[in-house]
C-alpha cells in the first residue's frame, strides 16, 4: 500500500469515527433534549387544565379542557372522576387500554404534582409518555386528568435526521477522502521521482538528474541529490582515471620484477634460500600482475566498456571445457569435478569465452573452499523458458548475513581468507558484471558448514531471438 492510500485510509478511518460520534451525540442529546422539553410541555398543560377544572368542575368547562386536548392526534386524554370511572375519553374506545391506563394511575403514590413516566406500551416500540394530575374540589379529589403521548412523531423526524447527517456525513466522507488522496498524490508524485531517481543512482547511474521545481523542501532535496549524483560521477571517474594509471603504471615494473625472479631462481650457484626467496618474488609478482588485471578488467565492466560478442552457444560445451581446464587444479586438492546433465543440448546467446572466464571463476572459487577428497558437482537443466547451471560445493559455506556482501569488491566473507586461500578478492564481482551484462542472472545459496551453490540463469536462444523480433 503506498503513502497516499495508507494516508487516505487512516484519514478516513479517522473521520469516519468523528461523524459516527457525532451522529450517536446528536441521536442521545437530541433524544434527551426531547423528553426534558416534552415533560415540561405536558407538566404545564396538565396544570394548567387543573386550574381551569378546579374553578369550575361543570361539564362544559370539562369538555373545552377535552377538546383542547383531542386536537392533538398523537395524545390520549382522560378525565376520570374520584372512583376512577372515565367520564370523557379522546381518541380511544379501547376498554382494555382504558382499564390500563387506570391500573397505572392508581397504583402511583399520587400527590399534588404531576407524576410522570416514560412507557413502552409494546416491546420494541416508540415510547409514550404517560401522566395524570389530581383535581381539587373543596378541599378532596374531585377527579383525575390522564395524558398518554405518543413520540412517534419525533421519534420519525429525529431518524430522518439522523439518516439525513449520516449521509451527508458519508458524503463528506467520500469527498474529503477523494480530495485528501488526490492532495497527496500531488505531494507524493516528486517523491516518487526521488525514489526512481535514486535507486538509478544507487545502480551507478549518475548521470541521472531531477527536475528542481520550487524552493519548498522537495525543491532542496532534488537539488541535493543532483548535486550527490554530480559529486559521485566525478568521484567514480577519478577513482576509475586513477585505478587506470595504476595498473599502467605498475605493469611494467611488475613485468620486470617476475622476469629477473624467473631468471634469479634458475641461476647456477644460488643457493636453496636463495632459490625459494627468488620463487617467492616471482609468484606474488605473478599474483600482483593478476590483481592489476583483474582491477582494469572490472573497472572496464563498471564502465561497460567491455565488447561482447553474443553468439548461439552450446552451454554443455563450455562447462566441459571449463572442467577440463579445471581438472589439474581440483587434483591438487583431490576434488572430483562431476558434470550433471538434465537436458540437453542447451542453447543460449552469450559469448563463449566470457561465460569460460565465468565458469572457471566460479570453479577456481569453488576449489579453494572444498576440503580434500569432496565433490564439486556442474548440473545443467532447462526450466520454463530458461537454461541454468548450477556450481555446488561441499566446502565450508558462507554465513547467511555475509551472502549480500559476497559481490563486493574485495570483500571476503572469512577475513583470514587472503592468507589461507590467495586470490585476489575481484573474481565474484567480475563474475556478476559478466553474467549480468551477457543478459543472464546469478544468485548464490549457501548453508554453513554444508557448502555452497552458483547458480547461472540464461535465456534459451530461441527465446532472445523472439524478444529481439517483437522489439
Amino acid at each position: 500500500m503506498n503513502v497516499a492510500t495508507r494516508f487516505t485510509v487512516v484519514v478516513g478511518g479517522f473521520l469516519l469515527v468523528v461523524i459516527a460520534a457525532m451522529s450517536l451525540s446528536f441521536y442521545v442529546l437530541s433524544k434527551q433534549f426531547y423528553y426534558e422539553q416534552l415533560e415540561k410541555d405536558i407538566t404545564s398543560r396538565l396544570l394548567a387544565h387543573r386550574e381551569i377544572l378546579e374553578q369550575s368542575w361543570a361539564a362544559n368547562t370539562q369538555e373545552h379542557v377535552f377538546w383542547m386536548e383531542q386536537r392533538q392526534e398523537d395524545n390520549v386524554f382522560l378525565i376520570l372522576n374520584e372512583q376512577f370511572e372515565p367520564m370523557m375519553a379522546g381518541n380511544t374506545h379501547d376498554q382494555r387500554w382504558i382499564k390500563r391506563y387506570v391500573d397505572w394511575i392508581q397504583s402511583n403514590d399520587l400527590n399534588d404534582q404531576v407524576t410522570l413516566e416514560l412507557v413502552h406500551v409494546m416491546e420494541e416500540h416508540i415510547p409514550h409518555v404517560w401522566a395524570t394530575v389530581p383535581v381539587h374540589q373543596g378541599g378532596h379529589v374531585a377527579g383525575y386528568l390522564f395524558l398518554d403521548h405518543d413520540t412517534g412523531l419525533f421519534e420519525h423526524t429525529r431518524t430522518n435526521l439522523v439518516m439525513l447527517t449520516a449521509m451527508m456525513g458519508a458524503l463528506t466522507l467520500l469527498l474529503s477522502g477523494a480530495l485528501l488522496y488526490g492532495l497527496i498524490r500531488k505531494v507524493t508524485a516528486p517523491i516518487k521521482t526521488v525514489q526512481k531517481a535514486t535507486k538509478k543512482i544507487a545502480k551507478g547511474a549518475f548521470d541521472t538528474r531531477l527536475p528542481v521545481h520550487g524552493s519548498d523542501e522537495i525543491g532542496d532535496l532534488m537539488g541535493s541529490i543532483n548535486e550527490m549524483a554530480s559529486r559521485l560521477k566525478q568521484l567514480t571517474e577519478s577513482r576509475n582515471e586513477l585505478i587506470s594509471n595504476i595498473s599502467h603504471e605498475l605493469r611494467t615494473p611488475l613485468t620486470y620484477i617476475k622476469a629477473y625472479a624467473a631468471l634469479l631462481k634458475k641461476r647456477e650457484g644460488l643457493t636453496e634460500d636463495g632459490k625459494d626467496q627468488a620463487m617467492i618474488i616471482h609468484e606474488e609478482a605473478i599474483r600482483m600482475e593478476r590483481l592489476v588485471g583483474d582491477l582494469f578488467e572490472l573497472m572496464k565492466l563498471e564502465e561497460r566498456n567491455v565488447s561482447f560478442h553474443l553468439t548461439k552457444t552450446d552451454l554443455e560445451a563450455v562447462v566441459e571445457r571449463s572442467v577440463r581446464v579445471s581438472t589439474i587444479e581440483g587434483k591438487k586438492k583431490n576434488v572430483t569435478l562431476a558434470i550433471h546433465k538434465e537436458h540437453s543440448p542447451l542453447f543460449s546467446l552469450v559469448d563463449s569465452g566470457r561465460l569460460e572466464q565465468v565458469m572457471q571463476n566460479l570453479l577456481s572459487n569453488a576449489i579453494r573452499h572444498t576440503p580434500s577428497n569432496g565433490t564439486i558437482n556442474l548440473t545443467l537443466y532447462a526450466e520454463d523458458r530458461k537454461n541454468v547451471i548450477s556450481v555446488s560445493d561441499n566446502g565450508e559455506g558462507i554465513d547467511s548475513d555475509k551472502l549480500p556482501f559476497i559481490w563486493d569488491r574485495f570483500y571476503r566473507a572469512d577475513r583470514s581468507r587472503n592468507s589461507k586461500y590467495g586470490g585476489t578478492g575481484l573474481g565474484l564481482a567480475i563474475t556478476k558484471q559478466l553474467v549480468e551484462q551477457m543478459g543472464g542472472t546469478i544468485f548464490v545459496d549457501s548453508e554453513k558448514g554444508k557448502g555452497t551453490t552458483f547458480t547461472l540463469i540464461f535465456a534459451k536462444e530461441e527465446e532472445v531471438e523472439a524478444k529481439k523480433l517483437e522489439k
